[in-house]
């Protein structure tokens, strides 16, 4: 196999999550084991990551310039209440990214230990309003789940008439 098989416009078809692997096999006149030979040699393998390089530095300028737009729109004096608006949430979003990435690479927050020695201690164990005893959450903070708090919202408490 060659180099001449893997043509831009493959690469962009590839790309393409609406194109099914019969239509890119029909658009570029292959067959569907030429097209399996193609994805799988060394040489398409070598080009994924070269790709994958590119769009890491890419993603770094992109960062940096969008960084750069939210600085200068954070640092705004707002005119009105809707820019005073549009200021906070350049900020809360500028904010985000950059602990996203600091969190990434530079400094990784440890997961909290829960003291589970509390948690086998009977007297210690957490009880429901009717006195049953609760099942402790099997982790203190799920991976998936981004607990987010916004400083201008008002905080709730439940009333103390509210069911249970």
């Amino acid at each position: 196999m060659t180099h001449a098989n893997i043509t831009n416009e493959l690469i962009i078809d590839l790309n393409d999550a609406s194109i099914s692997a019969i239509e890119l096999c029909t658009r570029h006149g292959l067959s569907i084991a030429q097209l399996h030979d193609i994805i799988t040699s060394p040489e398409f393998v070598q080009l994924q990551r070269m790709l994958a390089t590119i769009e890491r530095a890419r993603d770094t300028f992109r960062l940096a310039s969008v960084t750069q737009v939210l600085e200068r729109i954070a640092l705004d004096e707002p005119t009105s209440p809707a820019h005073a608006e549009t200021i906070r949430k350049a900020a809360a979003h500028l904010d985000r990214h950059l602990r996203k990435n600091s969190t990434k690479t530079d400094d990784p927050t440890p997961e909290p230990v829960p003291d589970t020695a509390a948690l086998d201690d009977p007297q210690h164990a957490p009880q429901s309003p009717q006195g049953d005893e609760l099942t402790p959450p099997a982790s203190p903070r799920s991976d998936h789940a981004e607990i987010t708090t916004n400083p201008h919202a008002p905080t709730t408490r439940p009333s103390p008439n509210a069911p249970p």
